[in-house]
C-alpha cells in the first residue's frame, strides 16, 4: 500500500473538492474549449487555468510509488464525479483516497540495456542484470506466444536488467527506468579506472535504432509493453579476463565492494553514491572541461563540510585531499597543489575566462583524485566504521595534529 504525500487527508480531499468546484466544467457549451475532454463516457473542460491547477495538485501529492501524470488521473475522475453529482462527495472523496491505496501492485521491469556483454547474472543496486538467453530460458511465459513476441522484441540486446517495485502499473517503467540510469551511472564511474586505453559504451536508454516492445512491465493483472530504445555500441565485456588482475566483474566484486558501496543508505552513503554518479556523467561526456568539472563535484559531495576553520571551500577540500591521499609531507604538498590548481581552472571555467585550456591530461588526473578520495572514504566506511561526515572531519583532523 502507498502512503499519500500528506500530513493531513483532509487537506488533500479540500484541494480535490475546489478543484472539482473551480476548475472543471461539464457545460456542453464549452466542448471547443482546449482543455476540452472526455473521461468514462463523460465530456468535461478544465476551465480558470484548470491544466496547472490540476498539474499543481497532482506533483504536490504523488509519491514515489505514483507519479505525477498517474495522480492526475486518479485527480481527474474524481473532480468530474463530484461535479457530475450522482452520488455524495464524501462518497466520490473516500473511494478516491481507497483506490490511490490499491493501485499500487508488484510490478516486475524488465529494460534493455545494450553495451553490457556478460555471461551469468550480476547485481547492480536493486537491478539483476541478466544475459537476455538466461533471462528467457529461465523466465516462466504464460505461453508460447508470448515468449515468442518477448524474444523477437529483445533479439538485439545483449543484456536485460530486471527489477522489483511497488507502484503503480502505469508508473513502473518510468520510476525503473530512472533508478537504472542511477545504477549504471554510478558503475560506469569505475570504468576509466581499469579502460584507460578502451573505449566502452554504455548508453542505457539512449538510441541509435527501435526495438519493437522492448520494455515489459509484469504484475498481478497481467503483463504491458511498449515502445523503447536502446544503442548497440561497442559492448563492455564484464567477463573478459583484459585487466591483468582478472576480470571486470571480479575486480568490482572482490576488490572495489562494489555492491556495498551501492547498496548503502546512510547520508553518508548516499554521498558517496552521489559523488560516484558524477564520476559515472564524466565517462559519457565528451567535453573535457565538463569532465573535469564532474570530477570536481565528485569531490565536494564528501569534502565541503566543516569548512568554517578554512579561509575558503577550495582550501577545505584541497587540505582534505592532501590529507586523505598522501602518505608524507611531500605527497601532501603536491596533492594539495593540484586539487587548488583543479579549483582555479574551475573557477575560470564557470565565469568564462579559461585561459589554460583542459586536456586528456587534467581529465585523468582530476578523475584521479575523485576515484582516489572515494575509495579511501568507502574504506574508512567499511573498515572504520565512519558512518557520518563528522567523523571524516574527525579523521582528518586527527591525522592533521597528531603527534
Amino acid at each position: 500500500m502507498c502512503e499519500l504525500n500528506i500530513t493531513n487527508n483532509q487537506e488533500f480531499k479540500r484541494a480535490v473538492e475546489e478543484f472539482a468546484n473551480e476548475n472543471v466544467s461539464l457545460d456542453v457549451n464549452l466542448c471547443e474549449s482546449l482543455s476540452f475532454g472526455v473521461r468514462e463516457g463523460i465530456s468535461y473542460s478544465l476551465v480558470n487555468d484548470g491544466k496547472n491547477k490540476l498539474l499543481s495538485i497532482s506533483r504536490k501529492y504523488a509519491t514515489k510509488a505514483i507519479l505525477p501524470e498517474q495522480m492526475g488521473d486518479f485527480i481527474l475522475d474524481a473532480a468530474i464525479s463530484i461535479k457530475n453529482n450522482n452520488e455524495p462527495t464524501e462518497g466520490v472523496l473516500k473511494s478516491l483516497t481507497e483506490n490511490i491505496k490499491n493501485s499500487v501492485k508488484n510490478n516486475m521491469v524488465v529494460l534493455p540495456v545494450s553495451g553490457i556483454v556478460l555471461e551469468t547474472p550480476f547485481k547492480i543496486g536493486i537491478f539483476n542484470l541478466y544475459p537476455q538467453k538466461t533471462f528467457i530460458e529461465t523466465t516462466v511465459f504464460p505461453d508460447e506466444d508470448t515468449k515468442a513476441i518477448f524474444e523477437k522484441s529483445f533479439e538485439n540486446v545483449s543484456s536485460l536488467a530486471v527489477g522489483h517495485f511497488e507502484c503503480h502499473p502505469k508508473s513502473a517503467k518510468k520510476i525503473a527506468r530512472s533508478q537504472l540510469v542511477f545504477e549504471l551511472s554510478r558503475f560506469k564511474a569505475f570504468i576509466p579506472l581499469f579502460a584507460r586505453n578502451i573505449k566502452h559504451w554504455i548508453f542505457p536508454l539512449k538510441t541509435d535504432m527501435s526495438l519493437f516492445d522492448c520494455s515489459y512491465v509484469y504484475h498481478n493483472q497481467g503483463c504491458t509493453t511498449d515502445y523503447s530504445i536502446v544503442s548497440n555500441l561497442m559492448p563492455l565485456d564484464l567477463d573478459a579476463q583484459r585487466y591483468g588482475r582478472g576480470s571486470f566483474r571480479e575486480i568490482l566484486t572482490n576488490e572495489m565492494n562494489f555492491n556495498q558501496i551501492i547498496l548503502g543508505n546512510s547520508d553518508l552513503w548516499n554521498r558517496v553514491n552521489i559523488a560516484f554518479e558524477w564520476l559515472g556523467k564524466q565517462y559519457d561526456e565528451e567535453n573535457d572541461e565538463n569532465k573535469m568539472i564532474y570530477s570536481i563535484f565528485a569531490l565536494e559531495c564528501l569534502l565541503n563540510s566543516n569548512t568554517e576553520n578554512f579561509s575558503s571551500i577550495t582550501a577545505a577540500v584541497a587540505e582534505k585531499c592532501a590529507y586523505l591521499l598522501g602518505t608524507n609531507k611531500e605527497e601532501r604538498v603536491s596533492i594539495f597543489n593540484d586539487a587548488k590548481s583543479f579549483y582555479r581552472i574551475r573557477s575560470a571555467l564557470v565565469h568564462s575566462s579559461n585561459k589554460e585550456g583542459v586536456n586528456k591530461e587534467l581529465v585523468d588526473k582530476s578523475y584521479g583524485m575523485a576515484i582516489g578520495v572515494l575509495f579511501k572514504v568507502v574504506d574508512l566506511i567499511l573498515n572504520n566504521h565512519l558512518d557520518s561526515l563528522k567523523k571524516i572531519d574527525d579523521y582528518i583532523m586527527d591525522l592533521k595534529f597528531k603527534d
